[in-house]
C-alpha cells in the first residue's frame, strides 16, 4: 500500500476543496436584486440578478428570514452554503414599503411570482399557498380587478374572515354617479358576509372589469373589531349613469376580537372569471 507524505495530503485536500467547494471558498457572499418571488411565506424562494451581471442566473434561492417578505426590486445579500446551493442572508434595501404577500390570477398558469386558479371560481381564498396571513405588519391591502359571469349587469363582491360564516358582519355602501340626482346609500347588519365591492357581470359590455382596493387597518390586532375600508369603480356601459364610484365600509365583529389570518372573497352570484386578479400586500 502506497503511503502519503504531508505534501501529498495537502495537495489532495486543496484539490478536493476547490473542485467541490470552490464557490464557497472564493466567493462566499454575493449581492443581487430580486427578480421573482415564490413559495410559501416564511419559506420563500427568490430568483436574483447578481450585481455586475446583465441577466438573472435562473437559480432559485431560499429566503426564510423571520419578519421579512421579499419582493421584486429588493437588494439582498446571499451566502453560498456549498458549491451548488445559496440562500438569502438578509435584505440590504427594500424596493418599497409594501410587502407583496400573494398575487392570485384567475384562469391561467405561469411564473414564480403568482398564484393561479386554473379556471373561473365562485370564490378566492387568501392565502392560497400558505397556511395563514403573516402577522407583524400593521395594515393589509388588496388591490383587485375582476368580473363575474352571472346573467346580470353586475353582482356584489363579498368577503368573509377567518372562515366565519355567522351573522357577525355589517357594511355600509354608497354609489356615486353623475347620472344620479343624489348618492344612494344603504347598510345592513347581522350578515353572514360583507360587501367590499361591485363586480361587472356577463351582460355588461365585453372587457368591462370592475376594480378597487380593500384596506384593513391593524389586521393583526386582538383588541378591536376589524374595519374594512373599500373604494372601487364599476362601469356597466357608456351611457350616463352607467359608471359608478363605489365606496364600502365593512365591519367584522366576532364574539372575541381576533387577528385576521385568512380572507374569502366571492361573487354573490356565479363565478369570478378568467383575467380577474387579486393582489395582497402588507405595509
Amino acid at each position: 500500500m502506497r503511503g502519503f507524505n504531508e505534501k501529498d495530503v495537502a495537495a489532495y485536500v486543496d484539490r478536493y476543496m476547490r473542485q467541490n467547494y470552490g464557490r464557497l471558498l472564493d466567493a462566499q457572499y454575493f449581492v443581487g436584486t430580486v427578480v421573482e418571488v415564490g413559495g410559501a411565506l416564511g419559506a420563500c424562494i427568490v430568483q436574483v440578478q447578481r450585481n455586475g451581471e446583465s441577466v438573472p442566473d435562473g437559480a432559485t434561492y431560499a429566503c426564510s428570514i423571520p419578519g421579512y417578505y421579499p419582493q421584486v426590486g429588493d437588494s439582498v445579500e446571499c451566502c453560498w452554503r456549498d458549491n451548488k446551493t445559496a440562500y438569502v442572508l438578509w435584505p440590504r434595501t427594500k424596493a418599497s414599503g409594501l410587502y407583496l404577500l400573494e398575487d392570485i390570477v384567475v384562469g391561467t398558469t405561469g411564473s414564480l411570482t403568482n398564484s393561479y386558479l386554473a379556471s373561473p371560481a365562485a370564490s378566492i381564498a387568501f392565502p392560497k399557498n400558505f397556511n395563514a396571513i403573516p402577522q407583524g405588519l400593521p395594515n393589509l391591502l388588496c388591490v383587485w380587478e375582476a368580473r363575474g359571469d352571472t346573467a346580470a349587469q353586475n353582482t356584489d363582491l363579498l368577503c368573509q374572515v377567518n372562515g366565519d360564516t355567522g351573522g357577525t358582519y355589517e357594511w355600509e355602501q354608497q354609489l356615486i354617479t353623475g347620472g344620479a340626482a343624489s348618492a344612494p346609500a344603504e347598510g345592513v347588519g347581522g350578515q353572514t358576509s360583507m360587501r367590499v365591492g361591485g363586480l361587472s357581470a356577463s351582460t355588461a359590455p365585453a372587457g368591462y372589469y370592475s376594480g378597487g382596493r380593500i384596506e384593513v387597518p391593524n389586521y393583526g390586532g386582538t383588541t378591536a373589531i376589524k374595519k374594512f375600508v373599500c373604494q372601487g369603480g364599476l362601469k356597466l356601459g357608456t351611457a350616463p349613469g352607467q359608471q359608478y364610484i363605489v365606496i364600502h365600509a365593512g365591519f367584522w365583529r366576532p364574539s372575541t376580537a381576533a387577528a385576521i389570518t385568512s380572507l374569502l372573497l366571492r361573487a354573490a352570484a356565479g363565478n369570478i372569471i378568467t383575467g380577474s386578479r387579486f393582489t395582497f400586500y402588507a405595509y
